[in-house]
């Protein structure tokens, strides 16, 4: 099992898998916000644009981390509704989480240099994220970049669990995952030495260096 030591390690790695699978994109979208530190060192290898994607885990707020979907900031909607009917929520209670998880995407979305559809529109789009535990963030990301009129999207992630690879792949046109992990209990920051939460600050000026430094 390999351990990063940090997010900027995991992405110099992802850049590298990304080059010699020749893919390089035409822009850089992170999932904010541990993607975005990944993202940085592979938009600044390829000096390409980096945006962001405001998108939110659906989850009840009697489990917050028994996420059962995810929503992204246009509203396009993925959900698992065998785990949904599980944790016994209905249609009103589906309604009410995605209207506030909708608002927390919006919210993303304005604050980090969320991407726009005219910057995606015909566009080999690179989506990074830190990992995948369910996978839901990225496909619902993978919606909205669709809808925008992206010509084609692939992801780039350090690591994941093996059902959420499977997912994703019914909703990119590529993934790049050098570690894909089959186990009982998985959590991303089990695969990295730093994993701290990056500060709104620390997002905005990734953002503002790796546009910079092109």
């Amino acid at each position: 099992m390999k351990v990063y030591r940090d997010r900027f390690e995991a992405g110099e790695i992802l850049a590298e898998h990304l080059r010699r699978r020749g893919i390089s994109g035409d822009l850089v979208v992170a999932i904010p916000r541990g993607g975005v530190a990944v993202a940085y060192p592979i938009a600044v290898s390829f000096r390409l644009p980096l945006r962001t994607v405001g998108v939110k885990k659906l989850a009840p707020p009697f489990a917050p981390e028994s996420g059962f979907g995810a929503v992204a900031v246009d509203g396009s909607t993925v959900v698992d509704e065998g785990y949904m009917n599980l944790l016994g929520i209905d249609h009103d209670d589906l309604e009410e989480i995605k209207r506030e998880a909708l608002r927390e995407a919006m919210e993303k979305h304005g604050k980090f240099l969320g991407v726009s559809p005219q910057e995606v529109t015909g566009k080999e789009v690179v989506v990074v994220d830190d990992g995948l535990a369910t996978g839901y963030t990225a496909a619902a990301a993978a919606e909205y970049l669709k809808n925008s009129g992206a010509s084609r999207i692939v992801l780039a992630v350090p690591v994941s669990s093996s059902s959420a690879y499977r997912l994703v792949g019914r909703f990119y046109d590529g993934v790049v995952c050098p570690q894909v992990v089959d186990t009982p209990y998985f959590a991303v920051g089990m695969f990295y030495e730093d994993f701290h939460q990056l500060s709104d600050e620390e997002v905005l000026e990734l953002l503002r260096r790796a546009n910079g430094e092109r």
